[in-house]
């Protein structure tokens, strides 16, 4: 499988592969929890973050072994590192293991998300048909990296069947994506190939 890193670390090099945290956001919007912590009152020691309004017994959050905490880092680009949930208990959240940092914004992250092409894909891989062409472009979804899941271990379904190419980079701290189209139209004798790219800020 391909070794994964963090965007900001890559200077020289286009990506084939994007993975990303998923966050329970419509949590947050719902009022289960603050998003913000109490730095005066964690303890990083005892893998404690206190967090103020936790509704815990809501939805999702009563299975906390679905659930991880990753810290919005400096400058809110996020940190690499997942921290597993062990329980919430009132306003303290436990994980599993001690922090390197605490910043003062958090996530919980819920799933994991992967775009890849099937040309960079090793198999095997679970729902990834081995006959698809090297074109397929693909979605993962459901999977979660802080129990030790892998892409490959979540549900996938297929956004192309005509991706000739898909790099994804970093330009000044915006993320682009390139997506090469290439397709054979009736009536025509070559290929009609399309390029677009889309900048997220």
């Amino acid at each position: 499988m391909v070794s994964l890193k963090s965007i900001y670390e890559i200077t020289d090099e286009n990506l084939t592969l994007l993975e990303w945290h998923g966050t329970a956001s419509e949590y947050l919007k719902a009022g289960y929890y603050s998003g913000f912590v109490d730095m005066n009152a964690s303890d990083r020691n005892s893998n404690t973050i206190v967090s103020y309004d936790l509704n815990f017994s809501k939805g999702k959050f009563s299975n906390t072994a679905e659930l991880a905490l990753v810290f919005a880092g400096s400058f809110d680009e996020g940190e690499l590192n997942e921290y597993n949930i062990t329980k919430f208990n009132e306003n303290n959240i436990t994980l599993q293991t001690r922090p390197d940092e605490i910043y003062e914004k958090y996530y919980i992250v819920d799933s994991a998300y992967a775009i890849t092409r099937r040309e960079d894909i090793d198999l095997p891989c679970s729902d990834v048909n081995s006959s698809d062409n090297n074109n397929t472009l693909y979605l993962f979804y459901n999977y979660q990296p802080w129990v030790g899941d892998k892409f490959c271990d979540g549900n996938v379904t297929i956004l192309s069947k005509e991706a000739k190419g898909f790099e994804v980079g970093l330009i000044n701290d915006s993320i682009y994506f390139n997506l090469t189209l290439s397709r054979k139209i009736k009536g025509i004798d070559k290929n009609i190939t399309i390029s677009k790219q889309k900048v997220v800020f």
